[in-house]
């Protein structure tokens, strides 16, 4: 969650962005996790992000730049 924290709001990212820190089975495994924490927000199959949040609106969708940023990496 320290990575996803320093990243920011908003930030999309997949679990090969953590392949770093631990195998890709326990990644997922910690992701799962997170979602059902409603501390990130799975977008679609290997596809989350760190949601931003409006004080007036709540929850926003995804960056759709950040969709394609992080699919491209």
């Amino acid at each position: 969650m320290n990575r996803i924290k320093r990243k920011g709001r908003g930030w999309v990212f997949t679990p090969q962005d953590f392949v770093d820190l631990a195998s890709r089975s326990n990644v997922d495994v910690i992701l799962y996790r997170l979602v059902q924490d409603g501390d990130i927000r799975r977008i679609q199959r290997g596809l989350y992000d760190f949601p931003k949040i409006d004080a007036r609106l709540g929850i926003l969708s995804p960056d759709v730049k950040g969709i394609a940023q992080a699919v491209a990496r």
